[in-house]
Formats: C-alpha cells, sequence, structure tokens
C-alpha cells in the first residue's frame, strides 16, 4: 500500500493540475485548488467577530439539510470535474446555501461556480481559470464588487451560467457576462461582506473557541467553507470505520500540494462516540457518505478549523410602509428604561420608533430586513410569545418556530446579535418569580383564549404577583392583541387589530386601565 501511494505522489507532482482516478469504487480526486495564503495576508482579511453569533446551545448533532429542507443547494454535493476549481464550487455553493436561508428558503437560486471560477483572478486565461485554483476570499470579493451570476451543476439548475466542466476532462473557463443558458437572465446577486478565521498553528484553546463559533454560526445562518490539508488515504475512507480522524501513517508522505475548500454543513458523533464535523466535498456523490465525509472535530484534523470563511448575505430591502400592516410586536430594548429603544416588529421587517406619552408612534428610519438589523434572527414572521416577559437588558422576541430570541447591542456597532431563548416559555408563577427578582414593573402575557392580563409588579404594591384581568377592556375594542408596551410607567401602549379587522393601536391607563383607542395605525404614526 504504501508503494502505491508513494507512486501515487509521484503522478501528481508530475502534473498536480490534472485529475487523477483513484480506482476506488469510482472516486475520482481532482486537483486541489487553494493556493497558500501568508500569515501577514491573512491578517489583513476580514475577522471573524465573535460577538456577531447568538450565544445558542450547541446541540450535540446539527444538520443544515435538516434545519432547512427547503434550500435544495445545501444538499446538492456539486463535482468540480477536472478543474482545480473547488473553491469557487464551495464558495458558491455556500454563498447559494446563505442567499435561501437569508430569504426564509425563499430563494433556491444557485449562484454560478464557473462565473466565479473564471472572474475572480482578472487577467488569467480560460485554461489558468481551470487549472490554477485560486482562494475562497478572492469569490467573496467577486461577489461584493460585481455580483456573482445564478448557475448550479449541469444536472440539477442549469441557471444563466452553469458548470461546464464533466468527468475528467479540463475545460476552459472563460469570464463572461452572457448566459450559457439562453432562456436564463443575467441576474447577479450580490453579498454584503465575508469573514475569515485563518490561524497558523492555532493552539488547543483556539482551536474550541473556533469549533463554538463555527457551529454557533452554522446555527444561525448556514454552512461554512473550511480549507483542508488532503492525504492520500481520504478518497478511501468511508463511514463503517467511524471519523475520518487523520492520515494514516503510511499515507502522511502523501499531503497534496495546495489546500482544498469544502463545506461544513453539521456536526454529529459517529458510532465510537467521536465528534466530527458533516463535510460536504465537490467530488460528486459517489464517495464518503453520498459526497459527505466525516471528520474529527476539535482536533484541527487536516487544518479542518484553522481556516474558515462564510459570506453575508445582503439582503434586499423589501421592507414597505410602517403604516399599514398590524404590528407583530413593539417592543422596547431595556424594559425598565423609558429612554431605550423602541422597536416595531411586521413580518420580516423591523423599525425603530419612538413613542410619546400619549401614544403617538415616530418611526426613527425606515423599515429594513430583521436578519439584517438583528444578527442571526430568523427572518420572517417574527411572531409575539403566547407568554410575553419582559426580559431586563434585552429584546425578546418569537421567531416562527416558537423559540424565543434575546437580542443585544454588538459593542461598537449598530446591530444586535440574537440569541435563544426558550422553547417554551415559563408559567405564570415562574415567570413571576423571576419578574419580581428582577424588580421590573409589569409582566405581560396573553393566553390561547384572548383573556390579556397584566401583573403588575409596584415596590410598594402589597398584592405583588396577583394579575389584573384586563381581557374584557382589551376585547371590547380590539379583535386581536399582539402587542403591549410599557410607555412610561403610567400607561401601556396596546397594538393589534380593531374589530374591523384593521390595523390600529391604543393607550391604556395603567391606574384606571381605561383604553383610549383603538386609533387606526396611519393615526397612530407620524409621517403616515
Amino acid at each position: 500500500m504504501a508503494k502505491f501511494f508513494l507512486l501515487l505522489l509521484g503522478i501528481v507532482g508530475v502534473s498536480i493540475t490534472s485529475a487523477f482516478d483513484l480506482r476506488k469504487d469510482g472516486i475520482r480526486v481532482p486537483p486541489p485548488g487553494v493556493k497558500p495564503i501568508s500569515a501577514a495576508a491573512a491578517k489583513k482579511l476580514p475577522r471573524f467577530d465573535d460577538t456577531s453569533v447568538r450565544r445558542a446551545a450547541i446541540p450535540e448533532c446539527f444538520d443544515a439539510r435538516l434545519k432547512w429542507p427547503n434550500c435544495k443547494s445545501i444538499s446538492e454535493i456539486r463535482d468540480q470535474g477536472g478543474c482545480g476549481t473547488c473553491w469557487a464550487v464551495s464558495t458558491s455553493s455556500v454563498m447559494s446555501d446563505r442567499l435561501c436561508i437569508a430569504s426564509g428558503q425563499k430563494n433556491n437560486t444557485f449562484l454560478s461556480a464557473v462565473n466565479v471560477a473564471a472572474c475572480s483572478v482578472p487577467g488569467r486565461s480560460p485554461q489558468s481559470n481551470c487549472k490554477e485554483g485560486s482562494e475562497p476570499t478572492n469569490a467573496y470579493k467577486l461577489a461584493i464588487t460585481q455580483g456573482v451570476l445564478g448557475g448550479g451543476s449541469l444536472e440539477s439548475n442549469p441557471g444563466c451560467q452553469p458548470y461546464p466542466v464533466k468527468g475528467y476532462d479540463e475545460q476552459p473557463l472563460t469570464c463572461s457576462k452572457t448566459c450559457m443558458n439562453p432562456s436564463a437572465k443575467p441576474d447577479k446577486y450580490t453579498i454584503e461582506g465575508f469573514w475569515t478565521m485563518y490561524d497558523e498553528k492555532p493552539s488547543p484553546e483556539q482551536i474550541k473557541k473556533n469549533v463554538a463559533n463555527i457551529q454557533r454560526d452554522i446555527i444561525a445562518n448556514g454552512p461554512v467553507v473550511a480549507v483542508i490539508k488532503m492525504y492520500g488515504d481520504f478518497a478511501f475512507w468511508h463511514n463503517f470505520s467511524g471519523a475520518y480522524r487523520g492520515p494514516r501513517a503510511d499515507a502522511l508522505d502523501t499531503l497534496l500540494p495546495m489546500g482544498h475548500a469544502v463545506r461544513l454543513i453539521g456536526w454529529c458523533k459517529d458510532q465510537n462516540n467521536v465528534p466530527h464535523w458533516l463535510m460536504a466535498n465537490s467530488w460528486g456523490t459517489k464517495g464518503a457518505v453520498d459526497g459527505v465525509w466525516w471528520v474529527e472535530m476539535g482536533k484541527n484534523v487536516i487544518g479542518i478549523e484553522e481556516r474558515v470563511s462564510a459570506p453575508i448575505v445582503k439582503l434586499p430591502n423589501t421592507c414597505g410602509s410602517l403604516c399599514d400592516t398590524a404590528f407583530d410586536q413593539i417592543v422596547r430594548f431595556k424594559p425598565d428604561d423609558s429612554k431605550s429603544k423602541v422597536y416595531v416588529f411586521q413580518g420580516g421587517c423591523t423599525t425603530e420608533v419612538t413613542v410619546a406619552a400619549d401614544g403617538k408612534i415616530t418611526p426613527v428610519g425606515k423599515p429594513g430586513p430583521i436578519a439584517k438589523t438583528f444578527m442571526g434572527m430568523v427572518p420572517p414572521p417574527i411572531r409575539h410569545w403566547i407568554y410575553y416577559p419582559q426580559v431586563p437588558d434585552a429584546l425578546s422576541l418569537g421567531n416562527p418556530s416558537g423559540a424565543g430570541g434575546l437580542c443585544k447591542l454588538v459593542a461598537g456597532s449598530k446591530k444586535y446579535d440574537c440569541q435563544f431563548g426558550q422553547d417554551t416559555p415559563p408559567d405564570a408563577a415562574s415567570a413571576a418569580k423571576t419578574q419580581v427578582a428582577n424588580g421590573d414593573k409589569y409582566i405581560y402575557y396573553t393566553d390561547a383564549a384572548r383573556n390579556q392580563q397584566i401583573y403588575k409588579f409596584p415596590a410598594s404594591d402589597r398584592d405583588r404577583g396577583y394579575p389584573i384581568n384586563i381581557g374584557p377592556t382589551l376585547s371590547s375594542k380590539f379583535k386581536l392583541v399582539t402587542s403591549l408596551l410599557d410607555i412610561d410607567g403610567t400607561k401601556i401602549l396596546v397594538c393589534g387589530k380593531d374589530n374591523a379587522d384593521k390595523p390600529a393601536c391604543g393607550t391604556l391607563t395603567v391606574d384606571s386601565w381605561q383604553l383610549t383607542g383603538p386609533t387606526p395605525l396611519k393615526k397612530s404614526i407620524a409621517k403616515c
């Protein structure tokens, strides 16, 4: 076996740009295509910001294919053919994945790997675009500055520029703005930015930190790109042997030139209880588990945790006027601070507003996509909890799966990150105890019968913790109440739909529990 690998290495040494066939279960290994990058160059790249990921509890197993089943690109295993374009195939796949996820699984556009491979490095010949390889960050830079055309593999989604390389052959890749598929539109897709986690010889502590950050980012935003070192035994791996834990002794001398770019789409544990990444390759579906390798996690095996990157997807702002749609929620960022920022949530959009003592709402800026303003939040629809406890120093939301989101301001920025809350909100008694311990004035919730209640917690109230039933008051004027906001400790803003099913807000005076309104939303909001 050792002689075979030495012979193999000799073949690669003669022509590293040609695909070679291992003739093992039909697995073909294309040439690796990621060029080395210096430590100095890596320091100039945008670094991963660990404050931009929500502090979610990390599950033992996670599979992006199961989390976002309607995003077809995540499940597709592309084939780079005979070109050294793993960097272009993997990055275009991850950009496709994240574009779909950010759209709420509605945009299933496949971005073109050939457009990335042919246009990311200006001045190269079509033959060089196939043979010479490049760096994943060059793909992101192209997507930021020029945009990337649509186009998946030949077998899945043709699009504007489908991938032309097939089988064992090299194929010249020409940079073009026109569509190979005459029925497709030359639409271009852009990203907002990218991050990198490039660490040369990371310490065990750094590897542990990298793993947690990669996991949290995958949970929040989708698959990432990793650059690995590839050895001769890698192509022979099968899951019945457990996770791939690094090259065997007789394969150590078969390190292939350049790096290999892959996607990390999740993680789990193997039959030996070894934690591993789910690594989607770009060699088609014949190798490993239908094209997905298990690579040991947390040990930087084959460098899988030292050179990771991902795009930050730019969401188009399709949000309309604040004035026309009923609020899903209106919440204060710090419930106990009347001067804290207030946000309105409507479907997939959010708007910062101010609320006057009389309940008049004034927008601060224009509505924008939730997932862009609140990093980590799942796009539409945002909806309120059945129970809605005010959380000190945090914004309490709900996402489509019913889990709470706790959002906090990212230091040094105007954006917020959102972590998971609890899937099942506490019962009223537990919520009351929490609220009393935190010294807050009110806790609001609505039950399934539309019996709105308020727990009143002023420090001087001897009946602290007992509910005041305002269900009849609200139900007399509102068909649906979606939001309750403490304005200043004496008044509460109530928003929802009136009995004519029109968006409206009203003001509830705390001392008398008298409700003014509902007032049509367009009259409740200044600048409508």
